[in-house]
């Protein structure tokens, strides 16, 4: 997944980092009830 978000954005793969985790029986989506995803970026202009 890195190395795909790396290629689209047009960077090294090494600047990327990817984490994952699970809600194991922790509200809806912990018990398969429901489903969510979270992104987050940051940004930097270099000049």
């Amino acid at each position: 997944m890195a190395a795909r978000l790396a290629e689209t954005l047009g960077i090294d793969a090494r600047r990327v980092g990817v984490k994952a985790t699970t809600a194991e029986r922790l509200d809806a989506v912990g018990r398969r009830e429901g489903a969510v995803a979270q992104a987050v970026a940051t940004l930097v202009r270099r000049a």
